[in-house]
């Protein structure tokens, strides 16, 4: 697999799908669990965003969904 460092590496991984409910709002999304890794955070990345349909406003540290951008 190749990791969000650009790292290539092969180690066992297992793959899920979990409802997250977020704001009121559920979304199935797939987690990526690698076993053997020790002290790592949950990482959401753009899969999860939109499945989710969240929009990151990066320049004012906000989100929203797609469908209803002045929340």
């Amino acid at each position: 697999m190749s990791l969000a460092d650009g790292q290539q590496t092969t180690e066992e991984a297992l793959i899920t799908q979990v409802m997250i409910e977020i704001d009121g709002r559920s979304a199935l999304t797939r987690f990526l669990i690698l076993p053997k890794a020790k002290g790592n955070l949950t990482l959401l990345g753009t899969y999860f965003l939109s499945s989710a349909g969240l929009v990151l406003d990066v320049k004012i540290a906000c989100w929203y969904y797609w469908d209803n951008p002045t929340h």
